[in-house]
């Protein structure tokens, strides 16, 4: 069961994503994608997807600029998210 704290903090982090891609105005699977593709030259995200639709969006992630600032907030979700899994 997910404690009140961890869900909480779950919806924050899901609402920042979700505003994050709206502002850029695009999926936050999109935005998951440019953010690893940012984190690292030699990093290639494989997701899965059985539509050419989703295949197109995810290919056209790698196009997405992401600023240094918004680095910093998904750097901040994901070592958030971490640390509630631990």
């Amino acid at each position: 069961m997910v404690s009140p704290r961890n869900r909480q903090s779950g919806e924050t982090r899901h609402s920042t994503a979700v505003y994050i891609s709206e502002r850029l105005n695009a999926r936050p699977s999109q935005i998951a994608i440019a953010w690893l593709l940012r984190k690292s030259p030699v990093m290639l995200p494989i997701p899965g997807t059985s539509k050419v639709k989703h295949l197109e969006e995810n290919a056209s992630a790698a196009l997405i600029k992401l600023d240094d600032a918004l680095i910093e907030e998904l750097d901040r979700l994901s070592k958030s998210a971490r640390a509630e899994a631990a």
